[in-house]
């Protein structure tokens, strides 16, 4: 969580860093096992700030050989350089088909 700002907002603004921190200790726990894989990326510059786009492909599952759950992911997300570190200050994400 150190790269999500104070400030955080998700979805529409019902998701804040406490809620997002929430949602990814849920995945944590309910996967002995959980891969990403990156299927392609965008980022456009501006000068203290960012908006990164990214498809992704998430697995989870007990650690087997094969992954129980699998789906993929269009999170775009913005980002600003605070105190010369880059912070994400919001997100929004739809399941990908």
């Amino acid at each position: 969580m150190a790269f999500v700002a104070e400030d955080f907002t998700a979805d529409s603004g019902a998701v804040d860093r406490q809620g997002l921190h929430n949602l990814l200790r849920l995945q944590v726990l309910g996967n002995a096992h959980i891969d990403m894989r990156l299927v392609s990326t965008g980022t456009e510059m501006f000068e203290s700030r960012a908006n990164v786009t990214v498809v992704a492909v998430f697995t989870g599952g007990n650690g087997r050989w094969l992954p129980e759950r699998a789906s993929s992911w269009r999170i775009v997300s913005g980002w600003r350089k605070h105190d010369g570190d880059w912070q994400c200050v919001n997100a929004q994400w739809e399941p990908v088909l």
